[in-house]
């Protein structure tokens, strides 16, 4: 059983990334890069950000899962057997891929649904769903466990890291349980398709497992996707509704027509940009629409089709996993110039080192995870924190200095990473007469801090000091130690307490 008839997505205008996770400048925004999958025919579904700061997504027809780093490159994975269709996926809170697969039709029995799970080294794990049928969206709770929606059953079920099934049937009859997605109040939320159902509803269940539904104000107009917005709402689509829902934590329901009528609004997520896309499965073409409501359409040129998940990505994009004809993974053009992006996930942050430019960059953490989170700057420093942080929030610093700048989650002990922003060296080559350029910061220290630079001079000496409690930006160097190549490194200090960022990673000059 599908939920649409011919989805969209997509374009052919070029897009780079550079390394730091930021787009290049000539991206225009909205602007998709579609990605080939080798395996013909395979049919991409389920799509989600892993743990390793790639992109995962299902192969339906293929009995695979796949992988596709920021740049492109697609690696696939065959399951055990050939005989199970993967759908829909969502990274867990042990590091884990998680996703739902369906097997073989029996004769008068229905379908038996698994749920996968999967190493990023490729191991897998399949645990049977007891009720026949459907089972389709999977996200992670607030609870440490995974919950998925069993749509034939009409029942939401749970499943612990170690693949303890519990289901909880849906109080309406018929409801058709589909998209599922981690609330802002630390419940899961789901919509009820219907099977068909004349009245749609969105359903809420607790870790304890209280269900209560919401009925929408467009009857039949059958909710697909959901996903929790950066204004800490549930945003949701309304397929043969052609609109957008928003529905916050206490129930009061809001709708937002989408423009191009019978459009049908399919898969939902929050981009890093702080709006929600979307795709229009009747149409050929994906939509954005900000937490306010406004809006707008982009067109896919052909070829490319059938998107059938959408997912933001770490490096501050939007991916869709792009079906039934063309089997690619495209690339939204949506991450913001002058910001560099991490997800803080369940599992911890993605990626755990991202670098910036020196010229000044900001950093925004996307928390995307089901449980509250946080990042807190380990050096002493007291340079940032963000205090604690709720699904769908997020929180900015801005970086002007060379240095290793280590952080942490206080929520999650083990959630340790670092922002590195290399100190700049031109030209890269020179003479012993050559006035070389050192670039430590963009901006003077805050009050209280200081710079301090090394050098490691030919051939291969251990640094020392050349520089110490600056409070500019740049100086220049003439070589005096010989011909060959030349390291230098910065950090940020705090003047009343020594203490200190670590090291920028070595920029390098040589001189001959």
């Amino acid at each position: 059983m599908r939920f649409y008839l011919v989805t969209a997505a997509a374009a052919a205008l070029a897009l780079a990334t550079t390394a730091t996770g930021v787009l290049a400048s000539s991206a225009t925004p909205g602007s998709i890069t579609p990605f080939p999958v080798p395996t013909a025919g395979s049919i991409p579904t389920g799509l989600a950000a892993g743990p390793d700061g790639n992109l995962w997504f299902t192969e339906e027809f293929a009995s695979q899962i796949g992988r596709i780093t920021p740049a492109g490159t697609v690696s696939e994975f065959a399951l055990p057997g050939d005989d199970k269709g993967p759908l829909l996926m969502t990274g867990g809170p042990d590091g884990n891929l998680w996703f739902t697969e369906i097997g073989a039709l029996g004769p008068t029995t229905g379908a038996q649904s698994y749920i996968g799970r999967m190493t990023i080294a490729g191991a897998f794990r399949e645990f049977k769903v007891p009720s026949l049928g459907r089972a389709e969206g999977i996200t992670a709770g607030s609870d440490g466990n995974l919950w998925f929606a069993e749509f034939d059953a009409n029942k939401i079920g749970r499943i612990t890291p170690a693949g303890k099934i519990t289901e909880f049937p849906v109080p309406t009859p018929g409801g058709g349980p589909l998209g599922i997605a981690a609330g802002p109040d630390g419940n899961v939320w789901f919509t009820e398709f219907g099977t068909p159902s004349p009245t749609s509803r969105i359903g809420r269940i607790t870790p304890t497992r209280t269900i209560t539904e919401f009925t929408l104000p467009t009857p039949g107009s059958q909710p697909n996707g959901i996903v929790t917005g950066p204004d800490g709402n549930l945003w949701f689509t309304e397929q043969t509704g052609n609109k957008i829902g928003r529905i916050t934590p206490a129930g009061k329901i809001t709708e937002f027509p989408v423009p191009t009528a019978g459009s049908g609004p399919f898969r939902i997520t929050a981009g890093a940009d702080g709006n929600l896309w979307f795709d229009e499965t009747f149409a050929n073409k994906y939509g954005r629409i900000t937490p306010t409501g406004t809006v707008t359409e982009f067109p896919v040129p052909s070829p490319i089709k059938d998107p059938e998940e959408i997912a933001p990505g770490p490096d501050g994009n939007v991916w869709l996993a792009l079906g039934e004809v063309n089997g690619q993974i495209g690339r939204i053009q949506a991450a913001v110039s002058g910001v560099s992006n991490v997800l803080a996930m369940d599992s911890g942050f993605v990626p755990q080192t991202r670098s910036v430019p020196v010229r000044g960059m900001t950093v925004k953490w996307s928390f995307v995870g089901a449980q509250t989170g946080a990042v807190i700057d380990t050096s002493g420093m007291s340079l940032f924190a963000s205090g604690t942080k709720r699904i769908g929030s997020s929180y900015s610093f801005k970086f002007s200095g060379a240095g290793t700048y280590r952080y942490s989650d206080p929520v999650h002990a083990s959630h340790v990473a670092a922002i590195t922003v290399p100190l700049s060296a031109t030209p890269a080559n020179g003479t012993a007469t050559t006035k070389f350029k050192l670039t430590w910061a963009s901006a003077p220290p805050p009050a209280g801090f200081v710079f301090d630079v090394q050098e490691s001079g030919p051939p291969g000496e251990a640094f020392h000091n050349l520089f110490t409690g600056q409070t500019g930006t740049m100086a220049t160097f003439v070589a005096n130690e010989g011909i060959g190549p030349y390291y230098f490194r910065a950090r940020l200090r705090k003047i009343s307490n020594g203490k200190a960022s670590g090291w920028s990673p070595p920029a390098a000059i040589t001189v001959s």
